[in-house]
């Protein structure tokens, strides 16, 4: 079986001589799999956290290195012996994106935004205004939710440019949260939401909170035990343990498919092909400078792994 994985440079000698370890940094794996992992795909260019190729241009230029991908052929049965888990892309990117980056912020302002959306229904049951109740403004560096996330931001994917503050019901909010609350689709849906996280013995919250652990993933794994969002209909399922790491691990896949990230650990020097350097710190290099698509990209990434096979082969 291919796998790819990104790196850069300054790794290069390392991977060839201990093979590809199981290191990774990031922290919503490692808090759902208690482990370090080594991280692997399918498809060089799937998903945002997940895409191999990514780590080959993202941070290039800032760290003056060139980007490379490593190359993996591995039996499926070794592979299969050294899986810890196996994640859809897909999933990833939207639990790191809606539940993982906003999960502190959640914590800070959610109970408020239920109370405040719940005062605006008294006057506006079908949500008719509650659009003309968000403004926003050019988000400043004293903006600490923004520029100073509680959370692991850092190589995930290209963060925004350009970040704004949202003004909802009188409560300054991320865009990322906006993000999220527009991600639920219609107000009801928001409100909703909200409800099923605070309307349930909602006195008793104040005193819970003083006693709340201060990690962010303790947390939510409390929250949702002391108060289980337990609900009947498939789409709102997916609300259950929303911000813990429960949630990803209840995500699993049983076998691979085309878009997956594979967990796994470290894998030796003898499943390593070689190595297809991508990019430098000034842009793409030929021939993936001419790729004007993820496709074009891929073709041309296998068309160089079938070139680095046959030249193991002869």
């Amino acid at each position: 079986m291919i796998l790819f994985h990104g790196t850069l440079e300054e790794n290069l000698k390392s991977i060839k001589k201990n093979g590809l370890l199981a290191a990774t940094k990031d922290q919503w794996l490692l808090e759902a799999i208690q482990k370090p992992v080594c991280c692997t795909a399918k498809n060089p260019v799937s998903g945002e956290g997940g895409n191999p190729s990514y780590f080959t241009y993202g941070n290039t230029k800032s760290k003056n290195q060139d980007g490379y991908l490593v190359v993996i052929d591995i039996p499926k049965e070794d592979l299969e012996n050294k899986i810890i888990a196996i994640f859809d892309n897909k999933t990833l990117d939207d639990y790191v994106r809606l539940h993982f980056f906003i999960r502190h912020e959640f914590r800070l302002v959610g109970k408020e935004i239920f109370l405040r959306m719940t005062q605006h229904k008294e006057k506006d049951y079908y949500w008719k205004k509650l659009s003309e109740k968000v403004s926003k403004r050019p988000a400043k560096e004293q903006d600490t939710l923004i520029f100073s996330p509680q959370e692991q931001h850092q190589y995930y994917k290209k963060l925004k440019e350009e970040r704004y503050v949202y003004n909802f019901l009188g409560i300054e909010i991320s865009d990322e949260m906006y993000d999220f609350i527009q991600s639920l689709g219609q107000w009801d849906a928001v409100y909703e939401f909200l409800e099923l996280h605070y309307k349930k013995e909602i006195d008793k919250r104040e005193e819970w909170e003083k006693n709340a652990p201060y990690d962010n993933a303790a947390y939510w794994k409390k929250f949702y035990q002391s108060f289980p969002i337990i609900v009947s209909e498939p789409k709102k399922q997916s609300f259950q343990n929303w911000f813990s790491p429960q949630w990803l691990l209840s995500k699993k896949l049983e076998d691979f498919n085309e878009n997956c990230q594979i967990l796994s650990s470290s894998l030796s020097p003898e499943y390593i092909v070689g190595f297809i350097k991508i990019s430098t710190p000034s842009g793409f290099v030929q021939p993936f400078r001419a790729c004007r698509s993820k496709s074009g990209f891929s073709k041309e990434v296998w068309k160089q792994v079938h070139e680095l096979i046959c030249q193991m082969k002869s």
